[in-house]
């Protein structure tokens, strides 16, 4: 009987068609991406500055190193430089890397509907000595 019944095989999945914004989100994740690693990298090299000493910039010690290691003096330079005068790059690495860590901390904490935790502190009123209240303390007179 049910031996008659032709046997239909089972359906494929349909293939996944990409619509024009997810190519769009994908691109700009991509780029995200890119942009945080490369900042990410030149923070790092800023912060290897106390690898060196400032003898390591001068024109004598980057001409015996090779093009990678004088990369990694100039940015390990910027380290030694006061924040007035660091490049703007260095600056401008450093807010992308904390902007975009927020703001995945942000949608991590979003997609998994959890908040941030909220702390409150709370403190006790602070004393007064209109009050006459001076606590446990012995009250002695100083000539």
């Amino acid at each position: 009987m049910s031996d008659d019944l032709p046997v239909k095989p089972p359906s494929q999945p349909a293939a996944v068609v990409k619509n024009e914004r997810t190519v769009k989100l994908e691109k700009l994740a991509a780029m995200e991406e890119g942009v945080f690693e490369r900042s990410l990298e030149t923070v790092e090299g800023v912060l290897a500055w106390s690898d060196y000493s400032p003898e390591d910039f001068t024109p004598d010690a980057l001409s015996e190193v090779d093009e990678e290691e004088r990369k990694k003096r100039r940015l390990a330079q910027a380290g030694w430089m006061p924040a007035g005068e660091a490049p703007i790059g260095i600056k401008l690495a450093s807010q992308i890397v904390v902007g975009m860590a927020k703001a995945r901390a942000t949608s991590a904490a979003a997609q998994s509907g959890g908040q941030r935790p909220v702390v409150q502190i709370n403190l006790p009123p602070p004393t007064s000595t209109k009050s006459g209240d001076y606590g446990d303390y012995e009250v002695i007179d100083v000539d």
